[in-house]
Formats: C-alpha cells, structure tokens, sequence
C-alpha cells in the first residue's frame, strides 16, 4: 500500500486536539518527529493484518517473512507478532461469520468532507451488516498503554467515516472495537463500546465539530495533560513546563542564555500530598516533553542545522541482525535449529551476541553471522563540553564540499 497522506485533524489525534485546540497550529511548523522502532513495529504488524484478510491466510502462513516499512526498518514475523496478529484475526473472523450478509472493510479509506475539510482517514477494520450494525475495529500493536474503547473520539471518527453523512446502510448500532493483545487490561484484549446511530450523529455536531472550529481559532486554548504525550508541539509548548513549574513554584524566567542555570528545587520531603499528587499527575508528561526537546535538538542538528553550545558526537555501537533467514540457514546447516535464534519465553529473536554465543556454544565460528548483522552508529546532540569529538552530520558535510572542485595535478614534464 503507498504511503498515507495524515489529516491535521485526524482521528488518531483527537483525543489531543479535543482537548487541546491550540495543539493543531502549534505543531503546523514542527519537523515531522523521527519513526521509532516502537511505532514502526506496530506498522508491520498492520501490514500483516492487513495482509492476512486481504488473502484470507492466517499469521502463521508469514512465518520468518520480513516486513519492511516506508521508514526503512525491517521486522520479521516471529511468535510474538503472529500470537498477537492472530488474536485479532480470530476476533475478526467471529464478528464476520456472527450473522449473515456481513461486508467486511479492510483499510478502507474515507473521507469527512460533508463535515469539515480536511477531515479524512483510514480504518482498519469494519463489519457491516446492512439495516443492523457497523462494526468498527481497531488493532493496537503495542503493550505500554492500555487505550480504553468507552468514549473513544478515534473510533467514532472511524465510525462517521465509514457511516456517512446519510447512513446509506440504515444501520441502527454502532459498535467499536479495540484489539489490543500485548497490553493488559482489566476487560482483556478485546474490547467493545456500542452506541445508537443517533448518539454518534449527536456526539458528531455537538462535540467533534465544534472541537474542529475551536482549533481555527487565532489563540485556541493549550491545555496540558496526558494527551500530550504523543503531540509533535511537545517541544516547542511552554504550556506543559509552566504547568509542571507552577505546581511546583518553579521559576525558568530568570534562566539567562550562556549562564549557568541554577533551579532552586524545592524539598520534596517539603511538598504537601496535594501538590505531590498533582506532580506525579504531570511527572510522565513532563518526561516526555523533556524526551521530545532531546528529540527536537537530535533531529535539527543531524538534519544540517546549529545550535549555539551544542554539537553532534559519534554515539554507542548497535548491532542487529540484518538477514534472519540467512542466520536460520547457518543455524540448521551447523547442526543446530531455528528455534536456537529465539529466547523463551516470550518468543523474541536473540540478539547478535546471544546467537553468536550460542554458535560458540555448539563449537560452530560465530563469525558465520558476521555478514548477516549490520552495524550503526548513531549520531547524539550533546553539550559542548561534552567528551566525544565534533562530527557534522552527512548532509552538511556533503554541502561543505559540494563546491570544492578538484585541482589539476601538476606534470612533471617528462
């Protein structure tokens, strides 16, 4: 599938603009933030849902494939993929074969024209049963938070996308669906919310589109919360240190450029409960902004640009491996298996250095792999008078040179 173009106000962010309006102009000049091997992962795990009921196979059929993803990163499809692939396969496979008549949707493309331009998006996965229900499912690869379904904008912007301005299905429920299989949850893996069409329709004009108008605003409110935490603003957004520095009485207006700064932090054993609960409330977010400047300067810097104090050094060594299949091959023609490349449990491919060690284990040269694994060596923005020589980032070093035409050599003359 060619690559997506993302709504401004798409249902992935609601959460975030609906509840901070002034969010969506914050973030208009912001780089788009690098991909993670997190979210990338989650993307391959996509594809291969998407795969799986495109062709009507099930995740173990892509066994050892390799997923490689726009931003370039490569996963192969191993047991923990498949395990949680195949969990909302299932899911999926008995809400289509629940009643007859079902249409199922995969990765279907809409459109919120009649509403607001510039409101689009893509769902997952639906199950439409025509003059009944719309069945809208959503599949979270990832295990660090929980997202609950109960109220939630991002599937009911689905919804309205698949739903239409005049309900062509004359479907009378709404049911979402959050498959969430690595992450638990009190409810389990899959869970479900309905509502009536004349809810979501209500919750359409009276909440989500007034929340679109809202962001149009010249100075749209910026509230701080947990829905800051994957905003691209986060650097750039005075609104989560003042916060965060208020309940603490905390003051930056005195910081000076090129003087030392000295915070006057207050004793914690100090703080009374309350405002130590309104601290930890703002603890992970406040985390995340300072994570996203370290982001910010990273990606400036690396991308060309300067920032006065700071330079770009030669970061720690990090192998992977580059070609499972071929480790695989190496593995059974020494004798040993492909289950000797993955630990458990949980099932997770080894690194370079356990599947080196385990050749040596077997008395096999662990320098086999050694064309199989690739070796990076990441650039990291850090203070001047930091340890680490000076590099410039590739770009800039081509540009420096880009000019410089070689001289002619002068002859000998014999």
């Amino acid at each position: 599938m060619p690559p997506l173009a993302h709504s401004k106000l798409g249902a992935s962010s609601s959460k975030r603009w609906l509840t901070c309006p002034g969010s969506v102009s914050l973030s208009q000049d912001v780089p788009n933030r690098p991909p993670t091997e997190f979210s990338e992962e989650g993307t391959a795990a996509h594809e291969l849902v998407e795969w799986c009921l495109v062709n009507n196979r099930h995740a173990e059929s892509y066994r050892g494939q390799t997923i490689t993803t726009d931003a370039g990163f490569e996963f192969f499809v191993n047991d923990d993929m498949i395990a949680a692939v195949q969990t909302y396969l299932d899911e999926v496979v008995k809400l289509f074969t629940s009643k007859p008549g079902a249409v199922l949707g995969v990765e279907t493309r809409f459109s919120l024209e009649w509403l607001h331009p510039g409101c689009f998006g893509t769902n997952d996965t639906s199950v439409t049963f025509k003059g009944d229900e719309l069945i809208i499912m959503d599949y979270k690869h990832g295990k660090g938070i929980a997202v609950e379904v109960t109220d939630n904008p991002q599937l009911m912007y689905y919804a309205l996308g698949a739903l239409g301005p005049d309900n062509k299905e004359n479907v009378k429920k709404i049911t979402v669906v959050i498959g969430q299989p690595r992450a638990y949850h009190k409810d389990g893996p899959m869970r479900y919310w309905s509502i009536t069409v004349e809810q979501l329709y209500a919750w359409c004009y009276d909440v989500l589109l007034p929340g679109i108008l809202e962001t149009e605003k010249p100075n749209a409110k910026l509230e701080a919360g947990e829905h800051c935490r994957f905003c691209p603003a986060k650097p750039t957004c005075g609104k989560i240190a003042s916060v965060a520095f208020e309940v603490a009485k905390v003051d930056f207006a005195h910081i000076k450029p090129n003087q030392p700064i000295e915070l006057n932090l207050p004793d914690i054993r100090r703080i009374p409960d309350d405002k130590v609960t309104q601290l930890m409330e703002f603890a992970s977010i406040f985390k995340g902004w300072i994570g996203s400047l370290e982001e910010y300067v990273q990606g400036k810097m690396v991308g060309g640009g300067q920032i006065e104090g700071m330079k770009l050094v030669h970061g720690k060594s990090h192998r992977k491996v580059a070609d499972m299949n071929q480790v695989e091959k190496i593995f059974t023609e020494n004798g040993l298996s492909v289950e000797d490349t993955v630990n458990v449990p949980p099932p997770k491919a080894k690194t370079p250095n356990q599947l080196e060690l385990a050749l040596k284990a077997h008395g096999v040269d662990r320098k086999l792999i050694k064309d199989c694994i690739s070796v990076s060596k990441p650039l990291k923005a850090v203070p001047e008078t930091a340890k680490g020589e000076a590099v410039l980032p590739e770009g800039q070093a081509m540009a420096m040179f880009a000019g410089i035409v070689p001289q002619p050599q002068p002859t000998s003359g014999v």
